[in-house]
């Protein structure tokens, strides 16, 4: 059995995302859980339940990173085989670093905030990080190859650039507010201002480059042998560029 193109990965992503997050957001107000209907990331899923439907959106974003990046992953190697065997081993740590942000991203949402604040804040640190600079790298490598479509890796390098940016941001400012906790409702209301604007804007970004991934994806093939129920990917004999 083949499957000729999978697009449908990073759209399939990006529609969870969306959703669990737009469920989680809207139960939050309706239920009165949140003090202004305008809120960070942060601060959805707080209490019961949404906090349970933020959890399974959050694993379940992670598993389709995982899935997405090894697509990713087996894409690029067919290429550097070819053409620069030494970037194989770039993509493996390329690959070791998005996989450590998905398992903070798991850890972060497993444990409570406020039982566990040092180890939650180490892992939104290495989760939002680690995310950030992997497609960051990835676009980079994926603007080197052969026949690349320069307007695509463009906007991938913008979108991973701010965001990647913002990360850094964050936690410089994640670090400070820990540092030097000031209790005044004014720094309150600003430190609030600029989380809400930094986790939206890392996440929007973050959306609109793995969307950018659908052309590479539709690019592969997913061939099922039925006799030893192994998985092969290889790319499209008619279409080879990214």
């Amino acid at each position: 059995m083949e499957l000729k193109g999978l697009g449908f990965v990073p759209l399939l992503l990006v529609f969870w995302c969306a959703a669990w997050l737009a469920t989680s957001y809207i139960v939050t107000v309706v239920l009165g859980h949140a003090a202004s209907p305008l809120m960070s990331i942060s601060d959805v899923g707080n209490s019961f339940p949404e906090n349970i439907l933020l959890r399974i959106g959050f694993i379940g974003m992670s598993i389709g990173t995982l899935v997405l990046t090894f697509l990713i992953y087996k894409y690029m190697v067919m290429h550097t085989e070819e053409f620069r065997g030494h970037q194989v081993l770039i993509q493996r740590i390329l690959l070791a670093i998005v996989w450590a942000s998905c398992f903070a991203t798991a850890v972060m949402h497993v444990l409570s905030p406020k039982e566990y604040p040092r180890i939650h804040f180490v892992s939104t640190i290495i989760s939002i990080t680690c995310e950030a600079l992997y497609y960051l790298g990835q676009s980079i490598q994926m603007y080197k190859l052969p026949g690349a479509k320069k307007v695509i890796h463009h906007s991938r390098c913008t979108c991973c650039g701010l965001a990647f940016t913002c990360a850094i941001f964050y936690f410089g400012y994640k670090t400070l507010q820990e540092l030097f906790y000031d209790d005044d409702e004014d720094w309150d209301e600003i430190r609030e201002i600029t989380t809400i604007i930094i986790e939206w804007v890392m996440l929007l970004l973050i959306l609109i480059n793995i969307v950018t991934y659908y052309s590479t994806m539709q690019r592969l093939m997913l061939t099922v042998s039925r006799n030893s129920c192994k998985l092969s990917l290889r790319v499209r004999i008619d279409d080879f560029g990214v």
